[in-house]
């Protein structure tokens, strides 16, 4: 295991034994799709239980987020994940050029932020729903008054006003099997080989586990994210070819 990994490790014990000494919920950072796999790995040794007392649960503001905070508590409460939901729009949306993302995060980073802070960020239209913790959201509303060259306005919400979540476009395709490898070529757009390399190096998540082997198969509702490359989401099967091959149906993540 690498020192970075380790270090990682050890420091969710740490926060899990904080937890544990004080009778008080101790949260993490943000945690990106390769910690939270590193962290789940953990479950599968003997020793788990004794390393992390504590119940633990995962929050990142909404249903469907993909970067979570790590809650280690004797009871579990939303509040206790401190997670802010900050609203972004722009002072004139009619002169307001296009904004991704991207934009969006780098604005946010430039002010001198780590990235594990920041939690997802949902985008609609001209407007950025932006999920952070709690003691960075006062500062990002004092300090944040451009992205792209935009002038804009911050608002700290209670909570989601609307059902803001993640744009899926559906679309069907052709398969030899729900090998991971297949699947991954498909929503992509790759090639088998092209798949198979980016699981060897270890850049295909499903459900937040990093996954190793190609062989793996999918089974319906599962999330595959790949580094780099997107997200999407195996809804199910459609139907079999007369030739064997199975007709599949995926929503993709738009970017």
């Amino acid at each position: 295991m690498e020192k970075e990994e380790q270090y990682f490790l050890k420091h969710m014990m740490d926060l899990a034994n904080q937890a544990y000494m004080t009778n008080r919920p101790v949260v993490s950072s943000f945690l990106n799709l390769y910690e939270q796999s590193l962290f789940l790995s953990m479950q599968q040794k003997p020793d788990f239980y004794c390393n992390f007392p504590l119940p633990f649960s995962w929050w990142g503001g909404y249903e469907m987020a993909e970067r979570k905070r790590l809650l280690f508590a004797h009871s579990i409460a939303k509040k206790d994940f401190q997670i802010a939901i900050l609203q972004i729009q722009p002072q004139h949306p009619k002169y307001a050029v296009s904004m991704n993302h991207r934009d969006f995060l780098g604005s946010i980073l430039n002010l001198g932020l780590k990235r594990e802070t920041i939690g997802d960020i949902l985008i609609e239209g001209q407007s950025a729903y932006v999920f952070c913790q709690m003691d960075m959201a006062t500062f990002i509303c004092e300090n944040l008054s451009f992205v792209k060259n935009n002038a804009v306005t911050l608002s700290l919400l209670a909570n989601l006003t609307k059902n803001i979540e993640p744009k899926l476009t559906e679309e069907t395709g052709s398969v030899s099997s729900l090998r991971i490898d297949c699947v991954i070529a498909l929503a992509f757009h790759l090639s088998r080989k092209q798949a198979q390399e980016l699981i060897n190096r270890e850049l295909v998540f499903i459900d937040s586990r990093l996954i190793k082997h190609t062989s793996i198969l999918l089974k319906e509702g599962q999330t595959i994210s790949v580094r780099g490359k997107g997200k999407c989401i195996f809804s199910h099967i459609v139907s079999t070819t007369k030739k064997g091959n199975l007709w599949i149906c995926l929503k993709r993540y738009q970017s």
